[in-house]
Order: structure tokens, then sequence, then C-alpha cells
């Protein structure tokens, strides 16, 4: 184990594919435990002018802190900032990380910063809206044909009351 690591690896996003860079590290490491450990006796020694078992406690408070920290910050750096994918709720519920990803989408699809962004789902937005264009001009055809054979039987074929004149 080295002393100082790297503190982000490079890696893919699971769902986008996008390379993106991770923190990898999840709890603390030797250098986080012997800086608790020097800030402890610095502030044992502030508070007490010598070595007191009351450090203890405070080394116990501060290891805790900085592991909570160290975890927080690797799990809000998990979520992709292209897609919104989470790989722990996928590992738990890949619904729920489906439905994540698609309240992701669809809050950020109408910003314009999503829309200048790299995400992968710009592609997807604008094969949509491509489609959705395309349902749109078939809709319209389709109306206008109905419409004009509507017109032709009614020319081709007039109604009962052009052909009977009204008796009086």
């Amino acid at each position: 184990m080295r002393l100082f690591s790297r503190l982000k690896d490079p890696c893919f996003c699971a769902f986008c594919r996008s390379p993106r860079k991770v923190i990898g590290k999840k709890h603390i490491g030797p250098t986080n435990v012997l800086g608790a450990i020097m800030l402890s006796t610095g502030i044992s020694f502030v508070l007490w002018s010598e070595p007191d078992p009351r450090a203890l406690m405070i080394l116990t408070l501060f290891l805790m802190i900085c592991e909570f920290f160290v975890y927080w910050r690797w799990r809000a750096n998990l979520v992709c900032r292209f897609c919104g994918f989470d790989p722990i709720v996928y590992k738990r519920s890949p619904a729920e990380a489906a439905q994540m990803v698609r309240q992701f989408f669809d809050t950020r699809v109408g910003t314009p910063e999503f829309q200048m962004s790299r995400s992968p789902l710009v592609d997807l937005y604008r094969r949509m809206q491509e489609s959705d264009k395309q349902k749109e001009l078939r809709r319209i055809l389709l109306e206008k044909k109905k419409f004009r054979q509507e017109s032709r039987s009614l020319i081709e074929r007039p109604s009962d009351s052009m052909i009977d004149p009204p008796q009086a």
C-alpha cells in the first residue's frame, strides 16, 4: 500500500460509456490516521499542556469525522454527471436506477448547459426530437390524405339533398 496514492482513477460510466475520473478512495488511509493523531495530540497539548487520555476521545472523534467525509466524497463522486447513473443504486435496484436516470434526463433536457455538454444523452434527445418531428409530419400527411379522400367522395357522390329537390 502506497502512502500517497492518486486521488482520482480513470473509468467509464456503465450506462452512457463516457470517460470520467472518480475518486477511488472509499475509506481513510494511513495518512488520514496520522493526520488525526497529530491533530488530536496538538489539541491535547493546547488544552491540557501535557499528553492526556482525553486526547484518545478526540482522536476517535476525528477518525469518525474523517471516515464520514471520505466515504461521503467517494459516494457523491460515483454518480455520473453526464447521465445521472448511480452504480450503487443500480446494484440495489435496477428499476430505481433507471427511474433516476429518466428523472435526470427530464430535468436537464431543457437547459442550455445540457444542450452544450458532451453528454451522450444529448444525442438521444436529438434523436427523440427528430422522431417526434417525423411522427408529426406523418400525422399531418395522414390528415391531408383523409381530408382529400373525404372531399373526393363528396364530389363524386353528391349528397341526397342535392339529388332530390325539396317538395313544396
